[in-house]
């Protein structure tokens, strides 16, 4: 709704949409703007090589550039908002991309999702494999970056994008926003010394709270969805998904803790913790919380709720 996309084109444009969807009108603030030039120039600065090394398949798709309007004689500052416009690059392999979002969402009296379009009559081994290289391919490599650099990708379903094949299956994986950017506090002089910058623009709060963040963006709402879409659809039951989610984490502790200090901490706590942090959304929007103007230690209401992931063993 917010993305002006035309086939062949180096970039696509993001606009601001003057709507109220979940907990915030979806107008780009200048801090989403210059945060995601920052970004930007992080990686070109090659913050996060390590991960693009170890996981090639997977990428972060850039806001290089923006525009916005000023009005000097405006009342109250002269910022001009739903004028603006972020300019994203479009990678040549795009078309092959699909929001994960639009994958697992049920259609009712359209059929299956489209996931389990992709899937169907394929029996549970293309199931079971479509789990696997998904949290290879998208998953691992976002605990791997935050593991590298702190920065933490707000990567929930509408902000992930799984890379497929003709036949449906994983192959990479990318993660689109300009806004969804978090820094564990103990990562941010590295971030300054490799911007020569006083300051950042990123999210920058304490790392415990970058970890709940992410409990709730990584796990429940974007790789749970995966689990719970699968088991909805008869294509694999969500005990077996959830096995097989919890088996690759596993196995991809050694490298995280490689990554960086203390790398495999949050993979550890997804795995081995009886409750996690779940964002409720209703709570939320009945404070009025705007989750793009509230503090950032106070963006939304949390919850502990259980951990699905605790005693999912083979």
């Amino acid at each position: 709704m917010r993305t002006l996309y035309q086939p062949g084109s180096p970039v696509m444009l993001k606009l601001s949409l003057g709507l109220r969807l979940t907990n915030s009108r979806r107008e780009s603030t200048r801090t989403e703007l210059r945060r995601g030039l920052e970004v930007h120039r992080l990686l070109d600065a090659g913050h996060g090589e390590a991960t693009e090394r170890a996981h090639p398949r997977f990428r972060i798709i850039r806001d290089p550039g923006w525009l916005a309007i000023d009005d000097p004689g405006r009342p109250g500052g002269p910022e001009v908002t739903g004028l603006d416009v972020a300019v994203r690059e479009s990678p040549e392999d795009i078309a092959e991309h699909r929001c994960l979002a639009g994958l697992v969402a049920p259609r009712p009296g359209c059929g299956p999702s489209l996931l389990g379009g992709l899937l169907a009559g394929r029996g549970p081994a293309a199931a079971r494999r479509w789990v696997v290289d998904y949290t290879d391919r998208v998953l691992v490599p976002m605990l791997h970056l935050y593991a590298v650099t702190g920065i933490g990708l707000e990567a929930h379903q509408q902000n992930t994008l799984v890379r497929l094949d003709g036949a449906g299956d994983v192959v990479g994986g990318a993660f689109r926003d300009n806004q969804g950017y978090y820094l564990a506090a103990s990562r941010l002089p590295s971030v300054l010394a490799r911007t020569g910058s006083e300051e950042s623009t990123l999210a920058v709060v304490d790392d415990r709270l970058v970890d709940d963040r992410l409990s709730y963006y990584l796990l429940r709402n974007q790789a749970l969805a995966v689990v719970g879409c699968l088991g909805e659809e008869g294509l694999l039951p969500e005990e077996t998904g959830l096995v097989l989610l919890a088996d690759r984490l596993r196995a991809a502790l050694p490298d995280l803790a490689a990554a960086g200090p203390d790398g495999d901490r949050l993979a550890r706590r997804w795995l081995d913790t009886v409750t996690l942090p779940c964002k409720a959304n209703l709570l939320t929007r009945l404070h009025g919380i705007d989750e793009v103007l509230a503090p950032l230690d106070a963006q939304s209401v949390y919850l502990p709720a259980p951990n699905p992931l605790t005693g999912a063993t083979p």
